[in-house]
C-alpha cells in the first residue's frame, strides 16, 4: 500500500514494515533521504474451515464457505494467536478473543477436473468440482 502526502511517499508492506520516502518538487523520489522502520501492528491467527489465516485489520481474505449474505457481520471465535504491542498471546488467554469480519461476497473457486482411467479396461471417469468460498474483510481484532 502506498500514500503520497505532504511531499513524501509512505509505503506500508504487509502491515509490518513502514517506509517514508521524501519526494522532490517534480514528484520523483529523493535518492538521498530514506527512512525505513518496523511498526508493530496487531495481528491474529484464526482458524476457519480447517485452515489457519494470519489476519490484520482491513485485510480481505478468502475462506471456505460461511453462511451469510453480503454485508453481514461474522465473528471468528477460534483465535489461535494474537500479537501486538504487548507481545504474543497464546493459550487460555485467548478464550474470549475474537476477530470480527464482514462478508464481502460469496464466490466459487476455480474448476478442478478429476479424471480417473484404468488402462486397457475401456474405463474412464471424468468429474469436476468448484469449491464454494466466502470473501471476508476483517473489521476488528478484539483481545478480550
Amino acid at each position: 500500500m502506498s500514500n503520497r502526502a505532504a511531499g513524501c511517499q509512505i509505503i506500508i508492506d504487509g502491515g509490518l514494515h513502514l517506509a517514508i520516502i521524501p519526494l522532490l518538487s517534480n514528484g520523483a523520489e529523493c535518492p538521498v533521504r530514506h527512512v525505513s522502520f518496523w511498526v508493530r501492528v496487531m495481528y491474529a491467527v484464526v482458524k476457519t474451515g480447517g485452515k489457519q489465516y494470519r489476519v490484520v485489520e482491513n485485510d480481505v481474505i478468502t475462506v471456505e464457505k460461511l453462511v451469510g449474505e453480503a454485508g453481514q457481520a461474522v465473528e471468528l471465535a477460534e483465535v489461535l494467536m494474537l500479537a501486538g504491542d504487548q507481545g504474543i498471546v497464546l493459550g487460555d488467554a485467548l478464550k474470549t478473543a475474537k476477530v470480527s469480519a464482514e462478508i464481502v461476497r460469496q464466490a466459487r473457486g476455480p474448476k478442478i477436473i478429476i479424471f480417473k482411467k484404468r488402462r486397457r479396461q475401456n474405463s474412464r471417469r471424468k468429474n469436476g468440482h468448484r469449491q464454494d468460498l466466502t470473501i471476508l474483510k476483517i473489521t476488528g481484532i478484539h483481545a478480550a
